[in-house]
This record gives structure tokens, sequence and C-alpha cells, in this order.
């Protein structure tokens, strides 16, 4: 099935291809508002083990916390050990949220965080049945509210980096990492803002040694692996088939539901 696409030439037109990611055809440069300051390497933290990180990390303890678009005191795994962590005296903790929250109530500081209703966003395909794989949609979408309460990022940040200082409107072009040469349009605008495409020029383009789509890959085979396109069961997926076997799925988008009654 996947190289089906390649047999037919449907690899860069409309409505074909074989994947169901759109998102990366946008190449939009996260790092021009990603990782501002700070040293490049720091240790990293399973947010679900929290409450172990909190209690028992050591050289040095954790001293600061921020929180932000998370409530672990509720959601958290062992969630008892994550509030004992929160609740310790030389903890300080910050939590950016539009509500109270449980995690909030440990807090020392909390910010008001705007909602999506009252916040300008910035949108790409996800997921599309109309897309091929070298076409992406975007939308903008502006807040439908004013913010309320000083809501937003807070006043110190913006003191640091240029980048807190930019609206979003500013933000967006030096999000697009593509040359201008390769963009099919700009950054949809305006009152409107309808759905916009960005379409990379000349198709769909192969990552591979050849420039070409590889029915059969020598750099794989090379690497011991299947050189075409192949099945196998997942072993792992085996053992829990054994062991619990009621599955949980998600339930088809009503798009395609439709499709299928109709047929």
């Amino acid at each position: 099935m996947a190289l089906l696409p390649g047999v037919t030439g449907a690899y860069g037109r409309a409505g074909g291809g074989a994947l169901l990611l759109t998102a990366a055809s946008c190449e939009l440069n996260y790092n021009a508002i990603r990782k501002p300051s700070g040293p490049a390497a720091t240790r990293m933290v399973n947010h679900l083990r929290m409450g172990e990180a909190l209690l028992e990390m050591r050289d040095p303890p954790i001293r600061g916390l921020f929180i932000a678009c998370n409530n672990p005191a509720v959601t958290n795994p062992d969630a008892g050990k994550t509030r004992r962590g929160l609740a310790r005296e030389d903890l300080f903790t910050v939590v950016h949220d539009p509500f109270l929250s449980m995690t909030g109530r440990y807090a020392d500081i909390i910010l008001p965080a705007a909602t999506y209703l009252e916040s300008e966003d910035f949108y790409r395909s996800y997921g599309s049945t109309t897309c091929s794989t070298a076409t992406a949609r975007w939308r903008r979408r502006r807040g439908a509210l004013q913010r309320r309460g000083g809501a937003g990022a807070g006043s110190a940040a913006r003191r640091h980096r240029p980048v807190f200082r930019m609206s979003q409107p500013e933000l967006l072009p030096s999000c697009s990492a593509a040359p201008p040469a390769r963009r099919r349009t700009s950054i949809p605008h305006g009152p409107r803002c309808r759905p916009d495409q960005y379409r990379t020029k000349g198709g769909q383009p192969f990552r591979t040694p050849s420039g070409k789509l590889e029915f059969y890959s020598l750099a794989m085979a090379q690497q011991g692996l299947a050189p075409m396109p192949d099945w196998a069961p997942d072993p792992q997926e085996e053992r829990d088939a054994a062991r619990w076997p009621l599955r949980l799925l998600t339930a088809p988008a009503i798009s395609r539901a439709t499709r299928r009654s109709r047929r």
C-alpha cells in the first residue's frame, strides 16, 4: 500500500500519497521561539515521576518549578507523592493557568493564562484526506475576546529577550523555515484568515540517497533492515494481546463514517 502512490505517480498530487500526517511539510522553525535562554544542556526529569524527583533528586535538588498546561497534582501517577513534593517548604513554584487548579493551590505565585478564546493562534494540518504528502494547510485564527486580568506572558520575560516583546503577527514570519523561493504563499493574514496552503515546488521531496522514491532501499539493506516495506508482528503487542484481549480504539472521524455509509 505504501508503494502504490509511487506506481501511479500520486505522490505530490492533491489527494494522493499514503501518509496521514502532513504537518511536517510546513517546515516551521520552532527554534525561533523555543529555548530562548538557559544552558544548552540540563537535566531531564520525567514529569510522570515528578513526585519522586521532587522528594528524592539530589546534587542539586529541584528548588524551582514552573508549571503550565498541566495539573500534575491531579493527573500524575502516584498523585499523593506528587502533592507531597509540591508541598515542600523550600520549593518555589509558579503556576501559569487560566483556572485555580489543584496544582495552583501549592503555588507561591499564580500567573493568569489567557484561554484560547482570548489568544491569536496558528494551526497547521495534522491529517487530511484531501491533502497530499507534499501539501499542508495552515490557518491563522484571531482571538474572539479581549484578554482580562493581565492574562498572558509576564512582563519580566519581556525585559530579557526580544522574542517576548514581539506580537504574534511579528513572530509568525520568523517561524517560517523555508526560504521565500519555496513558499507557495505567505503566512495568512487579514480579518477573514481563510485556510491557506503551503506546497514545496517540484512535488514531493524524497530524502533518500538517490533523491527519488526508492521501492528497494539499498541503504536500509546495508543496515540489516528490510529493504522493502514489510510487516511483521510486534512481539510486545502479541504479549499485550495475550494478557489483555480487549482493545480500546479511537472512533473514526465523522467524515470517514459518512463516506462509508454513502457507499
